[in-house]
């Protein structure tokens, strides 16, 4: 027994010893990595008291995967973590065309600019140094290679949705993929589709996307029971923080059988009642020497949309059908007003210059011809006579 418990000690510390000196590698794609006799997991953390007695060592972008910001590995490594790769303590990364990060001793020091007028002289996320715009330098044998490096952000659809119909009060679901196609990190992918707000988008945001890297957002369009119906032009926009792509999706959305029964068949029927309405109205204005030529113009109009809406309802093409009638009611809308204005004033019968001169003399003429034809009247001749003196002023006389 004294001898079986000692072997049982020896048994049980090989792995242990295996555990602190192994060699642990970790490769790209964030995967976990086992080491050591028992296979003990590397992983991901977001601070030291995950790593079981080991250390955390952090990503410089606090991201490793969803809800982790590096990965557990042994305290005594001095190498720093980004993406699933470990870089040696002195080497700096490019993490932009104008910056770079130094990794000491596990931790990543702060972006740091490189000098005015140089720039990282390698991709994202690689092995770099600052250097002159166009130009980067290594030796190999006493030998200076230049090469030159263009730092171009870009993003792409490679999947998107063709044309569709959906019906008000419904939903449609569909997919765009995109990818990376530049050769930097993209930061904070948005989906957005102005002019409409009867859309989702799922996820909301994907917070970076590394060069190549592919992904896809998913849309959701859920017109309600009050929403147009018509064919929508729409531009989905795919927005980062330095790169954006576009694309045109056409959706047509169609009338829900309520909306059929309860909106377009009536307003048919009333535009109808109402353009034979004022068809009448114009004949009785005409007869009363009212000008409306302009006015019969519009209704004739009327009755082409009227005409046409027909057609397309018995064909079921409630789009169509929907938009002639809305054509329609501005027309009608605005034959009401022009007859409103045309009776606002009393009647009066206007003349322009030239009638109204033919009209004086003809007058004139009328006047003279009428005094001519009148009969002459006899003039009385007037003789004056003294007045008899008053009968006083003779008797005075005589006197």
């Amino acid at each position: 027994m004294k001898v079986i418990l000692p072997l049982l000690l020896l048994l049980f510390a090989i792995p242990i010893y295996a555990e602190s000196t192994g060699n642990i590698t970790l490769d790209m794609g964030n995967v976990t990595v086992s080491t050591g006799i028992t296979g003990y997991t590397v992983n991901v953390c977001n601070a030291t008291s995950d790593c079981l007695g080991i250390t955390c060592f952090l990503d410089y972008d606090n991201f490793s995967l969803p809800s982790s910001k590096g990965w557990c590995n042994f305290t005594a490594l001095t190498y720093c973590q980004h993406n699933g790769s470990a870089y040696s303590t002195g080497n700096s990364i490019c993490t932009s065309n104008e910056s770079y990060r130094t990794c000491t001793n596990g931790v990543w020091s702060i972006n740091t600019a490189c000098p005015s007028g140089q720039t990282c002289n390698e991709q994202i996320d690689v092995i770099g140094s600052c250097e002159s715009p166009g130009s980067s330098s290594s030796s190999s044998s006493g030998t200076t290679v230049t090469s030159s490096t263009t730092r171009t952000p870009a993003i792409i659809f490679t999947t998107f949705p063709a044309d569709f119909n959906i019906t008000q009060g419904t939903s449609v679901s569909k997919t765009v993929s995109y990818k990376n196609s530049g050769n930097q990190t993209l930061y904070n992918l948005t989906i957005t589709i102005p002019g409409i707000d009867w859309y989702s988008v799922s996820p909301t945001i994907v917070s970076r996307s590394y060069q190549r890297n592919t992904g896809s957002f998913t849309l959701a369009f859920s017109p309600t029971d009050t929403t147009e119906i018509k064919t929508y032009t729409l531009t989905v926009n795919l927005d980062t923080h330095n790169a954006s792509t576009s694309d045109v999706l056409k959706v047509t959305v169609n009338p829900s059988e309520e909306t059929v029964q309860e909106e377009i068949i009536p307003n048919f029927a009333e535009y109808s009642s109402l353009l034979a309405t004022m068809k009448s109205n114009l004949t009785s204005l005409e007869a009363q020497g009212y000008d409306v030529e302009e006015i019969k113009g519009i209704l004739i109009n009327i009755e082409r949309k009227i005409n046409e809406t027909n057609s397309s309802l018995e064909a079921k093409d409630y789009v169509t059908a929907t938009q002639l009638l809305a054509d329609a009611k501005g027309l009608i809308d605005a034959a009401s007003e022009k007859m409103r204005l045309l009776t606002k004033e009393p009647f009066e019968i206007k003349f322009d210059a030239i009638t109204l001169a033919i009209i004086g003399i003809i007058v004139a003429v009328v006047v003279f011809v009428v005094y001519t034809l009148l009969p002459a009247h006899k003039k009385e001749r007037i003789n004056f006579r003294p007045t008899k003196s008053p009968k006083i002023l003779e008797k005075l006389k005589k006197k």
